[in-house]
């Protein structure tokens, strides 16, 4: 029989559709004064003004989160959303670095993201 001849997948997609969008809608609002100078940024710069103490991890996450809400709404591009995650990360390094003015690695504090099909361990579901 085909996997999905009755209605119980619906209820799981429309659970996760839901569940997407709730997190999509706890992004702050976009603001290019407030989130262009990040977003025009390249790796080095990030990481060089995070080390120098003019930005903090967290204020570059919340503008790439910003921006990727206003993109997801545009174009429903993302599948999982992490945001509460990448700024716990992100929080993370700020207090690392303000204790120990090291940066964790070359890349401290820049936000990526992901859009292949994979399996990780540590989302619910893969595409």
């Amino acid at each position: 029989m085909w996997p999905f001849s009755n209605s119980s997948y619906e209820v799981i997609v429309e659970s996760k559709r839901a569940e997407r969008e709730r997190l999509v809608s706890l992004a702050p609002a976009f603001s290019s004064a407030d989130h262009a100078k990040f977003l025009r940024a390249g790796v080095k710069e990030i990481v060089s003004r995070i080390e120098s103490g003019e930005w903090r991890a967290v204020q570059v996450v919340e503008a790439y989160i910003a921006r990727a809400a206003v993109a997801h709404a545009q174009t429903n591009c993302a599948t999982e959303i992490l945001f509460e995650s990448a700024l716990k990360r992100a929080k993370e390094l700020d207090d690392e670095y303000a204790t120990t003015k090291r940066l964790r690695g070359p890349y401290h504090g820049v936000p990526f993201s992901l859009k292949v099909p994979l399996r990780a361990r540590f989302l619910k579901a893969h595409v």
